[in-house]
């Protein structure tokens, strides 16, 4: 997340505003998390606090770093004890759920197009090499959404109705924070971990 790259690049005295924050800690006031009906309960495991976070956002509150204060997490504690095929499906089923949640429709049309091309993609790269776990993967991840689409778009309302901020603002505070090349060194690392 980008606190860690910050805390890492030793700005420990940095505040700064941030587009997402990471679930492993964090404080919000009670009067944010009501505004935005909290946590999704639908998420059954990872990206949930990207969701919130983007909601938070939606809702027009502002989410920041500080690095004056110090946690200590056992980073990837649960991922790391589960089967990284079960841990990147739910990753991937739940980024598109919540694509098609939070982003505004022409967003979602544009945006989600581009994922779908880019991870069926990355399906037949795994059909090539014969990884066939992760290929399943990627199809099953994608059928999930198919069979729940109803629901999703019912929640979808939901979380359209709290927002004040469009996507163009939300977009520039992402891409403020983002390369190419942070894009590139995630995939890889996930990559390493299906070796």
């Amino acid at each position: 997340t980008i606190s860690v790259t910050k805390a890492r690049a030793n700005l420990y005295d940095l505040i700064d505003e941030v587009s997402f924050f990471s679930g492993a800690c964090f404080l919000i006031k009670k009067e944010v998390l009501e505004k935005v009906e909290g946590f999704d309960g639908s998420y059954f495991l990872y990206f949930e606090d990207a969701h919130l976070a983007k909601k938070i956002r939606e809702a027009g509150f502002r989410t920041y770093y500080t690095g004056q204060t110090f946690i200590y997490h056992k980073v990837g504690f649960s991922s790391k004890r589960q089967n990284q095929s079960f841990v990147y499906y739910h990753s991937l089923k739940n980024m598109l759920r919540s694509q098609i949640k939070n982003l505004e429709l022409g967003n979602v049309v544009k945006i989600t197009s581009i994922f779908l091309l880019i991870i069926i993609l990355l399906s037949f790269y795994y059909l090539l090499r014969f990884r066939f776990k992760q290929f399943l993967m990627v199809w099953k991840s994608l059928f999930w959404n198919l069979m729940v689409i109803k629901e999703t778009l019912s929640l979808r309302k939901s979380v359209q109705r709290l927002r004040v901020i469009n996507d163009s603002i939300i977009f520039k505070d992402i891409l403020r924070n983002l390369s190419l090349s942070s894009m590139f060194s995630h995939f890889l690392k996930v990559e390493a971990n299906f070796k």
